[in-house]
């Protein structure tokens, strides 16, 4: 006979045989199940910034014929050609859970998983020499931050017009009143992003006023 296993072992086959003058006899062989051991998977990146690339891949195993990649919060963006690794993007939320399958030459099968957890980017802070500024005055704004790759700014009720680009230190010029909003979007060399605002009130220029001491 030729026999498919099941998923639980030993497979019990068992025969009855019939002899000319009507004698039988009977017997039984048992075959265990064999099991592989749970493939190894190793991380390009102990963790990810959220929306950004790493990669996943199998130990090498010579037995090791076939893989079967899933993931959660993210997306597979590539495989290898032998199937023994994947490139993904990380999603909003983490972790990242990274799941294969592998099937040996003889048709075993075995899972397993590889969580990378999402890290996230401290918020950048913005500083200025005041608070306030007057309508219509240019001042100076800056970010101090760490592994930085680029900066990009934006503005409300005002005008950037120096640094607004990729520098950490911009020039500005408020508007006539109200409040002027900084806004600044780092990115790290890592590939996290943080966002931060200031906003700084706009104080109206001062009225110069000429009093005569006397008669001309």
């Amino acid at each position: 006979v030729m026999y498919q296993a099941g998923t639980t072992g030993p497979v019990r086959v068992s025969v009855t045989v019939t002899s000319n003058d009507g004698c039988t006899s009977s017997n039984t062989i048992e075959i265990p199940l064999k099991s592989i051991p749970p493939p190894v998977l190793s991380s390009s990146n102990t963790e990810v910034c959220p929306l950004s690339s790493g990669g996943v891949g199998v130990q090498y195993d010579p037995n090791l014929t076939a893989f079967a990649w899933s993931i959660e919060n993210g997306t597979i963006t590539s495989q290898s050609q032998d199937g023994w690794s994947i490139m993904y993007q990380a999603g909003t939320t983490g972790p990242v859970r990274v799941s294969v399958t592998v099937t040996s030459n003889d048709g075993c099968t075995s899972s397993n998983s590889i969580e990378i957890p999402l890290k996230s980017a401290a918020a950048p802070v913005i500083q200025a020499y005041f608070p306030e500024v007057c309508a219509g005055s240019n001042s100076p704004a800056w970010v101090s931050y760490p592994n930085a790759a680029s900066y990009q700014w934006s503005i409300e009720n005002g005008t950037i017009w120096s640094g607004m680009g990729s520098e950490a230190n911009v020039m500005f010029t408020a508007g006539a009143t109200g409040v002027v909003r900084l806004t600044v979007t780092v990115t790290t060399n890592d590939g996290c992003v943080a966002t931060t605002t200031r906003d700084f009130a706009i104080n109206p220029l001062p009225v110069a006023t000429i009093t005569p001491s006397g008669a001309t």
